[in-house]
């Protein structure tokens, strides 16, 4: 009888364990990498502002409410902490690399683009859905909107 016990504690004790390290490993923070790429003339020669925003769902679909055009003068967007709004600068012919931590909550990521002369919504916004299986992408910018581009994932 005590045989019979202490094995089942034992593999009690092992699968409490097994589903732990499962769990950890299943929300862990991971990185995604976005190579911003601009053509040689951008935004009629002003400077681009770029916003690349990461904040948990509620928020982000109060800040894809907002749109770009009216975005960067937002209130909400003074108050979003540092590792929820990474801000870019972009000129002609320019290339940044951001690699950012989407904490285990993100499953998806905004780049909000303030063009002097684009009207339309969709070339100044991307939104980013964030599988675990990829984790790079480029942010092409040309002319007056953006496009994004996954890159292919090394085995």
């Amino acid at each position: 009888m005590k045989k019979w016990g202490l094995k089942f504690i034992i593999c009690i004790l092992t699968a409490m364990l097994m589903t732990s390290c499962a769990f950890k490993n299943k929300h862990k923070a991971r990185t995604l990498t976005l190579e911003f790429k601009a053509d040689s003339t951008i935004n009629s020669n002003v400077l681009l502002p770029v916003d690349v925003i990461v904040t948990p769902a509620p928020v982000m679909q109060k800040i894809i409410k907002i749109g770009p055009e009216d975005w960067f003068g937002s209130q909400l967007r003074d108050t979003l902490l540092d590792d929820e709004l990474y801000l870019l600068a972009m000129s002609g012919g320019g290339q940044r690399t951001k690699n950012i931590v989407l904490k285990p909550d993100i499953s998806k990521v905004l780049v909000f683009a303030d063009f002097e002369d684009a009207i339309n919504r969709d070339a100044q916004q991307l939104i980013i859905d964030c599988p675990d299986t990829v984790n790079q992408y480029i942010v092409l910018i040309r002319g007056n909107n953006l496009e994004l581009k996954q890159l292919e994932q090394k085995r």
